[in-house]
């Protein structure tokens, strides 16, 4: 992964059984990829540097569009590493708050 000078993301990805590698470029906003664990090393926390956190009003999102058909739920995951996980689910400021994660997890 890298930035051009336009500050867009750039993909490098091998082609022709890794003889060359090509740039991929998105068209769109926001930019996003995705990497195999342990490709890109670790970098060491800066702890000097204070999160900016900034809280956002959510206005009423309307009736949901979604309908949940099953929930499955295995207490003996608890702690399980995300690579050896066969599904993970996230949530965030949709479910409302912490209070809400017991019915995210049933």
């Amino acid at each position: 992964l890298d930035t051009d000078p336009e500050g867009r993301l750039v993909q490098l990805k091998p082609a022709f059984g890794g003889s060359i590698v090509a740039p991929i470029l998105s068209n769109t906003s926001p930019q996003m990829a995705t990497v195999r664990p342990g490709i890109l090393t670790a970098c060491e926390p800066d702890r000097s540097i204070e999160p900016l956190t900034q809280d956002l009003p959510i206005n009423d999102l309307g009736e949901a569009r979604v309908t949940i058909l099953e929930s499955v739920s295995d207490e003996s995951l608890e702690g399980v590493e995300l690579e050896h996980s066969r599904r993970v689910i996230g949530v965030g400021k949709g479910i409302g708050g912490p209070e809400n994660l017991p019915m995210v997890r049933s």
